[in-house]
């Protein structure tokens, strides 16, 4: 009986697999391979239907790749809502982001890199509500728990930001920060 519950259940996400038969994304396929990855280690390649149902923040990344199409993604959404908590604005995004445990976390920024890590309670935005203050931030960064990311600055590639940190300046590339206000503690070669 309960197998047949959770079939009747990941029915419902059909459509998500008929939009992505129909609806050609580059970025959809590594995002979801990264998700499989990331969270199962290759011991079980698990599919779209289970991702979508288990993981709400992929469903907003779903929704998010599909956003130019405003009635279909509406629609997906009521059958299956985005997680309310968590919220993507970037302009662009690149590609394989991983999303852990992303519950109360805000992603506004102009840009976000590939292989983008991010983890819950942690906000990226703009000052004084104008949207060109908003960070850049460049490939393979990885953003610890509860940390602030805020105003018109450049994230370098391949960082690391520490938990709590609270980023308010430019970081160069190859660099690991952490503080309040977070300052450089490590060159990664």
């Amino acid at each position: 009986m309960k197998q047949i519950r959770e079939l009747l259940y990941r029915l419902k996400y059909i459509f998500h697999y008929i939009v992505v038969k129909l609806l050609y994304n580059e970025y959809i396929e590594s995002d979801f391979e990264s998700f499989n990855k990331s969270l199962f280690h290759d011991k079980v390649k698990h599919s779209l239907a289970f991702i979508l149902q288990k993981y709400p923040e992929f469903r907003n990344l779903f929704y998010y790749r599909y956003k130019q199409h405003k009635a279909l993604i509406a629609f997906l959404s009521f059958i299956a809502p985005p997680c309310d908590s968590f919220r993507i604005g970037a302009d662009k995004l690149g590609k394989s982001p991983m999303f852990y445990h992303s519950f109360s976390t805000i992603l506004s920024c102009k840009s976000i890199g590939d292989n983008f890590i991010v983890r819950n309670n942690t906000t990226i935005g703009n000052k004084n509500l104008d949207r060109d203050l908003r960070p850049i931030i460049g490939n393979n960064v990885d953003i610890g728990v509860n940390s602030v990311i805020i105003g018109n600055i450049v994230i370098g590639d391949n960082v690391i930001i520490g938990a709590g940190s609270v980023v308010v300046k430019d970081v160069p590339s190859n660099s690991v920060v952490a503080g309040n206000p977070a300052r450089i503690i490590k060159q990664l070669s």
